[in-house]
């Protein structure tokens, strides 16, 4: 009789038939490849969120019974939520737009379709400051990007469209960009990168001249742009250059001199060291372009700075 001998089981991992042990190690190596390009991506898309810019104006300037353009940007297109939108908060009472939801007083939704035309309508009656925020959100409430500005509805004799719309009605030279000592020389572009893309063509280009018509201005009128041109200069103590210049800009479209006078002189190397003005922007050329527009709106000063200028 044979006996079959009992020989003890022994059971290792490494026991398994090699094929079966490669083809487990290759599936898994494949699932830990699918995982992290599944999270490169998620990061990837965190990532064009994060990038995620509303452009706006700093500052918006409208007449009572106005209605006017509010344009709205958003960079990078690629990155935009679906069912995202656009909620704009702090507008003053009764000021409507042409499109969207009130959600609430001062609080309106704007779907993202919509954004592109936007127009805001103020009351006949109305004069108002006030900030403003442009929130982009999507439907369950995440906030993806937020810019704020500033609202002011005053009585400026505001020029038509068509006027407005000639800004750069004569050629700017390049910014002249002092080098400091011991540095490399930096380009302008690169030095305005976060003031915004379109500084110099919308701020430091000059607004083309108002009509004949409205280069005589009330007194009424006069006053509130004084007061707007007062918080331009509070700007200018408090350190915010550009919003000064945005300001100052705004002001200058509705025919006031003394706009384009105190814009020249945030150029000016004189003037800079009195109003103790640090930033990279100063350029006799820009100054003397400002100075001729202030001259061209009744500013005699102007012509003696001019004059200074041309002094070596």
């Amino acid at each position: 009789m044979r006996v079959a001998a009992h020989t003890p089981v022994q059971f290792s991992f490494f026991s398994v038939t090699p094929s079966l042990f490669f083809g487990t190690q290759t599936m898994f190596m494949l699932a830990l490849a699918i995982a992290m390009a599944v999270a490169a991506a998620t990061d990837s898309g965190a990532a064009d969120k994060r990038s995620l810019q509303i452009i706006v104006p700093d500052v918006v300037l409208a007449d009572p019974g106005e209605t006017i353009e509010l344009p709205i940007r958003l960079e990078p297109v690629e990155a935009i939520p679906r069912n995202s939108l656009i909620r704009i908060r702090g507008l003053p009472q009764r000021v409507s737009l042409n499109a969207g939801y009130l959600v609430s007083a001062g609080t309106w939704a704007v779907p993202l379709s919509a954004v592109s035309s936007l127009n805001v309508t103020v009351p006949d009656d109305l004069t108002a400051r006030s900030e403003i925020s442009f929130v982009l959100a999507d439907v369950d409430g995440r906030v993806y990007a937020e810019k704020r500005s500033r609202i002011i509805v005053a009585r400026t004799g505001g020029a038509s469209t068509a006027v407005v719309a000639q800004a750069a009605t004569i050629p700017i030279p390049p910014l002249a960009m002092p080098v400091l000592p011991g540095e490399p020389a930096v380009r302008p572009t690169m030095a305005l990168a976060a003031i915004g893309k379109s500084t110099v063509e919308s701020v430091y280009a000059l607004p083309a001249l108002p009509p004949e018509a409205q280069l005589n201005i009330p007194a009424s009128v006069r006053l509130e742009l004084e007061q707007i041109l007062a918080e331009g200069d509070q700007s200018l103590i408090s350190g915010d250059v550009e919003f000064a210049r945005r300001i100052y800009r705004l002001v200058t479209e509705r025919g006031l001199g003394l706009a384009a006078m105190k814009m020249a002189e945030t150029f000016d190397p004189r003037e800079r060291k009195r109003l103790v003005i640090r930033d990279t922007a100063e350029s006799a050329a820009l100054a003397r372009a400002w100075y001729r527009r202030a001259a061209d709106l009744g500013e005699k000063r102007a012509l003696e700075r001019l004059k200074r200028l041309d002094v070596p």
